[in-house]
């Protein structure tokens, strides 16, 4: 059966409140399998001491935070189509899905609860989608050959060899052991904050009237919004209506 409606059916039957002893921690949903040669995978959740193979589903308590999955293949072929998902119980979403493309390891950083920073996005689809953050590209083309063992054997397209083997009857290594494959994409890119311009109200990186209109329109509904607060002082009032009219008569 379909884990959607397996979900949607335990939440319809009424269990709505969570099972986790922690006040802080949630209820979620992990499965891992549906592809071929499901007893080569491996993977293990950090921070935690959770970890697993395929077929694979439990329900678990987790806090809210950062955490990557670290994935492992004992062929050497990738997942063959099997995948580690986690939804939230009660929800048929699927917060993230990962799998292994092809070697023998990779690794799948996600984030659990409510994002409160731009930094706490983790992929550049979402936080571009979050109209305050901008996806912050910073890829480097690395050489293999500069990798350790344990950095090599971590990495997808490198693979620790030696450079002189002998005859196939005697398999000997009359080199040294190296980290081989040509180059790779380290990719440290990250999600970061817009640096809007002070008064900025709508976001649109000018500060006219329009913004004074849209403060004023928060004051009067007694609302809030990003950068809305003009003066830093806290509250949203009038005073920041004259500074904003302040700033843009200054330039």
């Amino acid at each position: 059966m379909n884990i959607k409606y397996i979900l949607l059916s335990i939440s319809l039957l009424g269990f709505v409140f969570s099972q986790c002893e922690n006040p802080d921690e949630k209820e979620y949903y992990i499965e891992c399998g549906g592809g071929i040669l499901e007893e080569q995978v491996v993977w293990a959740l950090s921070p935690g001491d959770l970890y697993g193979g395929a077929p694979y589903s439990e329900t678990i308590c987790l806090a809210d935070g950062h955490y990557t999955l670290m994935m492992s293949d004992l062929g050497n072929n990738g997942w063959n189509g099997n995948t580690w998902k986690i939804y939230e119980v009660f929800n048929v979403d699927i917060i993230t899905e990962c799998t292994i493309d092809n070697g023998n390891f990779d690794s799948c950083p996600f984030f659990l609860g409510e994002v409160e920073n731009c930094s706490d996005y983790l992929g550049e689809s979402a936080c571009n989608n979050d109209e305050v953050c901008e996806w912050i590209e910073d890829v480097e083309i690395t050489a293999c050959g500069t990798l350790s063992q344990t950095e090599c054997n971590m990495t997808p397209g490198c693979y620790w060899d030696c450079t002189d083997w002998g005859d196939w009857y005697t398999w000997i290594c009359y080199g040294t052991y190296v980290c081989m494959g040509g180059t790779f994409e380290d990719d440290n890119s990250y999600c970061d904050e817009i640096d809007f311009l002070n008064g900025d109200i709508n976001l649109d990186h000018t500060v006219n009237i329009q913004d004074v209109l849209m403060l004023i329109n928060l004051i009067l509904s007694n609302e809030s919004g990003y950068n809305s607060d003009v003066n830093g002082d806290g509250i949203l009032n009038i005073l920041d209506v004259i500074e904003l009219v302040d700033i843009i008569l200054n330039n």
